[in-house]
């Protein structure tokens, strides 16, 4: 018997522990311009694949990476911590930082890169516009030469940088088994 209720504390402490660890991972996070995921965000596993990426996602993260020069699987592996590619209904809430949109900005930073979107009047919210915003500021920060600290820069938590890496490691690998030999 007091192996079951040891057991079933177990159980109970285990979304405190989950939630303890996440919120000690960001105590380092310092600067006014970071984007960090919301605390409803969908953080994947590596198991993530590119057939789980919408269409029309996989296909601005395609564009905006070769306008800039970086890997669109480093986009989407942004966009997928983020919002899990605009999947996440809550990306249009400010997060705690008071990020929003598919790609987690900060209305300073955003307006710092929204130019890229090559529209007249860019949206925060708009995926278009915020894909682009998010290539520029990952090219302006150094990648794809120096992408670990470019996607520091995006967001100061080396969890994130190596949840990213990962993912676009994953994504890569997956966009060249299916490529024609």
């Amino acid at each position: 018997m007091k192996a079951l209720a040891a057991a079933g504390a177990s159980v109970l402490l285990l979304p405190v522990l989950v939630i303890s660890a996440a919120v000690g991972a960001l105590d380092g996070v310092a600067g006014s311009d970071l984007v960090v995921p919301s605390a409803s965000a969908v953080v994947p596993s590596t198991s993530a694949t590119v057939a789980s990426i919408p269409a029309d996602y996989l296909l601005l993260y395609q564009e905006a990476g070769a306008a800039f020069g970086i890997p669109w699987e480093l986009l989407a592996a942004i966009g997928t911590v983020e919002t899990d590619n605009g999947l996440n209904p809550v990306m249009d809430v400010p997060n705690y930082a008071g990020a929003v949109g598919p790609m987690q900005f900060l209305p300073s930073t955003f307006a710092e890169y929204s130019w890229a979107a090559g529209v007249s009047d860019p949206s925060i919210l708009s995926p278009h516009d915020a894909i682009y915003a998010a290539a520029a500021m990952l090219s302006a920060d150094g990648a794809p030469a120096d992408t670990a600290q470019a996607v520091f820069d995006y967001n100061h938590a080396d969890w994130y940088v190596d949840e990213v890496l990962s993912l676009e490691e994953a994504y890569a690998t997956q966009a060249g088994e299916n490529t024609p030999a």
